[in-house]
C-alpha cells in the first residue's frame, strides 16, 4: 500500500529523530555552560584571562623573568639608565641583540649605541634611549604610566626574619648538589674571621642533621658561601647547575675545580713530581723508532683549559646587587653590596677586621710585596735593638 511505509524508512526516520535531538543537547549544554561560567565570573567578581595575564606581568617573578632574557651576547656595554633592570621595570625584554619588545604591547626598540668620540653627543643620544623607554610604548600600553616600583631593583634585608628564609631556601636548594659542588674561592671574605663565619652560617640552619646524613665539612662551607651570595639550584633542572636571584646569571658547577679533590692537592703535586722524576729518567733514554707521541695530540693536551675555583662573586654580572652597591639604582643608596649586607644582618656581631691576630699576620704577608716584607722586618729587628735598657 503506497500509505504505508516500508522497514528501512521507518529506520532511517528513528535515527534521524536520535541524531536531531542528541545534537539539539548537545547545543543546550553548551550555552548552558557559558552561560554558567559567565555569571560565576560576574557574580564572584573574577577575573578574566587576559586581565590576569597582566596581573602576572607585574609580579615581581615576571620583573625578573624579564632580567632573564637579557645576554651579554645580545645587551652589551649600555650605560647605567640603559641596565636591564631600568628596562624590564618598564615591561621591556631583550629578544635580539640590542632590542627591546615591550610584554604588553609588543614595541619594538633599538638600544643600538652610535659609535662617537663626542662625549656630549652621545650623552644625548643615551637619554634619547632612556626617554624611549617610557615613549616608545603604544599609546594605551600601561607601562607608560605605571611601571614597575622601584623597590624590584634592589635587595631587601630589612627584615631579618625573611631574609633568613631565603638565606635557609637557598642554602637548602644548593646542599642538594652534594659532590657536585665545586671547590671555592673565598678570599673576598678574608675581612672577617672565616672559619667562625661558617660556623654561624652553617649553625644557622638547625635541623641540618634531622635526615640522619652526614654533611661533608667542606660542601657545608661551600654551601654556605653559595647560599650567601645569592645562588641557588635551579629546580627544573638535574644538572649541576645555579642561578642567581636578581642578575639570573646561570652557572654549570662542572666548569670549575671538582670538590673532592680539594683535599687531595698536597698528594696531587707530591704525585706530579715524581711523574716528572719519571719522565726525565724517560727522556734520557734512547728513543726506538716507534716512540713518539705525534704533534698535533700533543697540542690537543696542552691546550685544555685548566679548572679554577667556583668565586660566587666574580661570576655574577657586573651589575648584580649581590656584588654591587644600590648606587647603580638609587637617591639615597647603600654603599655595602648584598652578600655583605646580608651576613652582617644575620650574624650581628661578626663586623670587618674582626680576625684573629695570626689571620691578619698572615693576609698582611700574602698581599705585602717581598722586599717591602723584608724592609718591615729588617725594621722590626732594629727597633727591638735599640729598646732604651733599665737598670735595676
Amino acid at each position: 500500500m503506497a500509505g504505508k511505509m516500508s522497514v528501512g524508512d521507518k529506520v532511517k526516520r528513528i535515527f534521524s529523530s536520535l541524531l536531531h535531538k542528541a545534537a539539539a543537547n548537545k547545543t543546550d549544554d553548551v550555552v548552558k555552560s557559558q552561560t554558567d561560567t559567565k555569571n560565576d565570573n560576574d557574580s564572584n567578581g573574577k577575573r578574566t584571562q587576559t586581565e590576569d595575564v597582566k596581573i602576572n606581568l607585574r609580579s615581581r617573578e615576571a620583573f625578573f623573568q624579564r632580567i632573564g632574557t637579557f645576554s651579554t651576547l645580545t645587551w652589551f656595554a649600555k650605560p647605567r639608565a640603559l641596565l636591564p633592570p631600568c628596562c624590564a621595570r618598564y615591561g621591556w625584554e631583550n629578544t635580539d641583540t640590542d632590542i627591546l619588545r615591550c610584554t604588553s604591547c609588543h614595541a619594538i626598540l633599538c638600544g643600538k649605541l652610535i659609535e662617537t668620540n663626542n662625549a656630549e653627543k652621545f650623552g644625548e643620544h643615551v637619554k634619547r634611549l632612556e626617554d624611549s623607554l617610557i615613549s616608545s610604548h603604544q599609546k594605551h600600553c600601561s607601562w607608560k604610566l605605571n611601571p614597575n616600583p622601584e623597590s624590584f631593583m634592589q635587595l631587601e634585608f630589612s627584615d631579618r626574619v625573611e631574609s633568613l628564609q631565603g638565606y635557609l631556601a637557598r642554602l637548602e636548594s644548593v646542599l642538594s648538589l652534594g659532590k657536585q659542588l665545586p671547590q671555592i674561592d673565598t678570599s673576598f671574605l678574608e675581612d672577617f674571621d672565616t672559619d667562625r663565619a661558617f660556623d654561624l652560617l652553617g649553625g644557622l640552619k638547625k635541623d641540618k642533621s634531622e635526615s640522619g646524613l652526614y654533611i661533608d665539612h667542606l660542601i657545608e662551607q661551600s654551601t654556605c658561601v653559595i647560599a650567601l651570595c645569592g645562588w641557588t639550584k635551579i629546580a627544573s633542572s638535574s644538572a649541576a647547575t645555579v642561578t642567581c636571584t636578581f642578575c639570573q646569571r646561570q652557572i654549570g658547577m662542572w666548569n670549575f675545580t671538582d670538590i673532592e679533590g680539594q683535599g687531595q692537592n698536597q698528594g696531587n703535586k707530591e704525585s706530579q713530581g715524581h711523574l716528572k722524576e719519571a719522565t726525565s729518567d724517560c727522556e734520557q733514554q734512547p728513543r726506538l723508532e716507534g716512540d713518539w707521541e705525534p704533534a698535533q695530540k700533543k697540542m690537543k693536551t696542552q691546550h685544555i683549559p685548566k679548572k679554577v675555583p667556583f668565586n660566587p662573586l666574580t661570576q655574577h654580572k657586573p651589575w648584580c646587587q649581590w656584588i654591587v652597591s644600590t648606587t647603580e639604582f638609587q637617591k639615597s643608596p647603600s654603599k655595602t653590596p648584598g652578600w655583605r649586607r646580608l651576613l652582617l644582618l644575620l650574624i650581628p656581631d661578626i663586623s670587618p677586621g674582626a680576625q684573629r691576630p695570626v689571620q691578619r699576620i698572615i693576609g698582611n704577608i700574602k698581599t705585602t710585596p717581598p722586599h717591602q716584607g723584608l724592609k718591615n722586618i729588617r725594621q722590626m729587628f732594629k727597633d727591638w735593638s735599640s729598646l732604651p735598657k733599665f737598670s735595676p
